[in-house]
């Protein structure tokens, strides 16, 4: 592949004006190539089917070096031969690629060239919160895992340690020159004008970013933290599925904005974690500052982030939004069930039917202690709706604790605790738990004894029939069928 002898190199961030930048440059390739500065389109990927504007700008090179592929940038480059000496790509993931084999064979690509570094840098905190809500709402990552805990992860990979990752990178790609510009400023330049002047480059008046606009929805603790555990429940859906569905649950939110219901403004960190994001990161962003003299921009503290407040979601905000979410998924796709899987733990739950699903949800949405023999699916339904008493009934130790460390490592919005389950006796009420308003049975019928016995009158029973013997339960054994839905069928004690 014959490079030109100069390439700029824009490192990103994610989250901070990338695609406006990608999609400008992109929209005026022919002014770019008039000033000998050619903007690839053969490896700008566009496959997002909801949003064509989105990109992740040029990372499928990096993809075709990794696998030894000849990439079409090639046949690109021998087209426009002698038409520019200046290549022009954005890569917004480079920053964040903290395993360097990854970008060794970028570098080994372009070190015969004349490499000049870009990046745009967003304040740690603001970065993380947009980060984060792109990985639980954006519709690819689908991520489960509790922001407090996420922001451990992150803050581990020393990917929030500016100072460090630039020169890292200075290195790696032997730069000749390295700018770093602050995705907020004081300037009345646009983002895109600051980095235009910032690269020499020069495009039309009319090719403006404006400034920065901020996605609303990641202010919403409550649409974050509802969507999370929504993700439980998408996991054998589609890509392209999964980007509709959370399409349709951006704009509920941005409805429920506007009727008031969510209210902008509520941290999504706690003040704990905010806290030690900014001891962590204090040492790097001082030297950043001491170099490029931006102290607004990388030395957060309460000008740019406001007084201390601890987040506190709207609790029946997020049951709400959690149980729109259900019925939305429920009423698009045949079957619903919850998913979760690591490298050291698996859980699937059983799928249910729309009508299921709905029926289910009912009684949930009106019980506060609630009861469940081995079904991940409906246990994670009740854990979904918040200041719920939440049970999981399993005689099995092993699979207790395994279920019990999955559920702890995820934190629902409201807590489950896997109990025995005890034979009839003296301590058998409370082992049982609490007397709850509604048990779910599940399909396997051994310990169903022990699971009925001591229940109060005013319980409330769903078994779930499938592949088993017709149930046991009769006016005969104190049980009164009352409503009945697909493989469900729901009993009172009476």
């Amino acid at each position: 592949m014959k490079l030109p002898p100069k390439i700029i190199l824009h490192v990103g961030m994610a989250k901070a004006g990338s695609t406006s930048i990608q999609n400008a440059l992109d929209a005026h390739f022919d002014d770019l190539l008039k000033q000998g500065i050619l903007f690839p389109r053969s490896i700008l990927r566009r496959n997002n089917p909801v949003d064509p504007t989105r990109t992740p700008g040029h990372l499928d090179l990096i993809d075709h070096l990794l696998r030894g592929e000849t990439s079409p940038l090639a046949k690109e480059l021998t087209h426009y031969d002698g038409q520019f000496d200046t290549l022009l790509l954005s890569i917004e993931n480079i920053f964040h690629m903290t395993i360097t084999q990854r970008l060794k064979p970028l570098a080994k690509l372009l070190q015969d060239c004349e490499v000049h570094l870009m990046a745009v840098l967003r304040c740690q905190p603001d970065w993380f919160q947009a980060f984060y809500y792109e990985r639980v709402v954006g519709g690819i990552s689908k991520m489960t895992t509790p922001v407090d805990r996420y922001l451990n992860s992150v803050i581990s990979t020393g990917v929030f340690n500016y100072d460090t990752r630039l020169k890292e990178l200075s290195r790696l790609f032997d730069a000749k020159t390295l700018a770093a510009l602050p995705f907020r400023s004081n300037s009345d330049q646009s983002l895109l004008e600051r980095f235009l002047e910032c690269t020499g480059i020069s495009l039309p008046a009319a090719a403006t970013l404006g400034r920065a606009p901020v996605n609303v929805s990641y202010s919403f603790p409550e649409a974050i933290e509802a969507h999370r555990w929504l993700n439980l429940f998408l996991r054998d859906l589609s890509r392209d599925e999964s980007l509709t569905f959370s399409q349709g649950m951006k704009a509920h939110y941005g409805d429920l904005s506007e009727r008031n219901i969510l209210q902008q403004g509520k941290p999504l960190l706690s003040q704990k974690a905010l806290d030690r994001l900014l001891k962590e990161i204090g040492s790097s962003n001082q030297a950043l500052t001491s170099a490029d003299g931006q102290a607004p921009f990388f030395l957060p503290g309460k000008s740019t982030l406001g007084p201390p407040v601890e987040n506190q979601p709207d609790r029946c905000n997020v049951s709400t939004i959690f149980q729109h979410g259900i019925k939305n998924l429920s009423e698009r796709f045949p079957l619903v069930g919850f998913q979760y899987e690591t490298s050291e733990l698996a859980l699937k739950g059983n799928a249910f039917s729309p009508e299921e699903i709905a029926f289910l949800m009912d009684i949930l949405a009106a019980s506060k202690i609630i009861s469940v023999h081995r079904s991940p699916t409906v246990l994670a339904l009740a854990a979904g709706l918040c200041d719920r008493l939440v049970f999981g009934l399993e005689s099995d130790p092993r699979i207790r604790l395994e279920h019990q460390q999955i559920f702890d490592f995820l934190s629902p919005p409201s807590p489950v605790v896997f109990k025995d389950i005890p034979s009839p006796g003296p301590a058998h009420d409370s082992a049982i738990s609490h007397r709850p308003d509604f048990v779910f049975l599940g399909p396997e019928t051994k310990e169903r004894g022990a699971l009925l016995a001591g229940l109060g009158k005013s319980t409330q029973i769903i078994e779930d029939t499938r592949g088993k013997a017709p149930t046991s339960l009769s006016k005969e054994s104190g049980h009164c069928l009352i409503a009945r839905s697909g493989n469900l069928r729901m009993y009172e004690t009476v």
